[in-house]
């Protein structure tokens, strides 16, 4: 880490911010540990060993980017986020991720378990070069950063990481996950063709049987 930096566990950090109600705090290093106090407390936090990860691309000229404000984004990560399984991880190499793609007409984000798929976002036409599979935890993240956000916030991808940022506000990098998103195009395609029945209903009316349903399912 450069000179002023220093890294330390997230969770606990935010914790400790968390509980105090001063409006000022101090950060400082001491005796490698980091000092957070306020008026009436005091904490010290052991500093983390290595290297962070390299998620800082603001010198170098993005792939492509994509405008548009928080809250759509936030409902459309929110639409496909629950199909991920974080469990899977390590076993399904691109599955564990949120696809994310360009197309001229917005973003098209797809998610799956190996079970259920979920789609957002402008309907597949032709083959899509520009996907990335962005971690469920930075997908999560994102989401809650953007759910009260009215402004823009400015997707850019690189080689191999993004990031999400609205000015100079706030901003969240993340390396990309490694591997191939399942051919979910090709299901799609078999699902239509073999569709017998459609029915359109009201959301309302089907949300609420659903949730009724759910109460007795497993």
């Amino acid at each position: 880490l450069g000179a002023g930096a220093c890294m330390v566990d997230a969770a606990k950090f935010s914790n400790v911010c968390g509980s105090l109600n001063d409006a000022t705090i101090t950060i400082e290093v001491r005796h490698e540990r980091l000092r957070v106090c306020a008026a009436r407390a005091e904490f010290h936090l052991p500093i983390l060993s290595g290297e962070a990860p390299p998620i800082d691309s603001s010198k170098e000229k993005p792939l492509w980017t994509f405008d548009m404000t928080g809250k759509e984004l936030a409902a459309a990560m929110g639409k496909v986020e629950g199909a991920v399984d974080p469990s899977r991880q390590q076993t399904q190499g691109g599955i564990c991720g949120v696809l994310i793609e360009k197309e001229k007409n917005g973003l098209r984000l797809v998610a799956s378990n190996g079970r259920l798929l979920s789609m957002s976002g402008p309907k597949p036409n032709g083959e899509v070069s520009n996907g990335i599979l962005v971690p469920h935890a930075a997908i999560r993240l994102a989401m809650k950063m953007c759910a009260d956000e009215e402004g823009l916030v400015t997707l850019s991808v690189h080689a191999n990481q993004c990031g999400f940022a609205v000015g100079g506000k706030w901003s969240i990098g993340s390396l990309l996950v490694e591997g191939k998103f399942p051919p979910y195009r090709d299901l799609i395609g078999k699902t239509r063709s073999a569709t017998k029945h459609k029915l359109q209903l009201p959301v309302a009316k089907l949300l609420a049987c659903v949730r009724q349903a759910a109460i007795t399912a497993d």
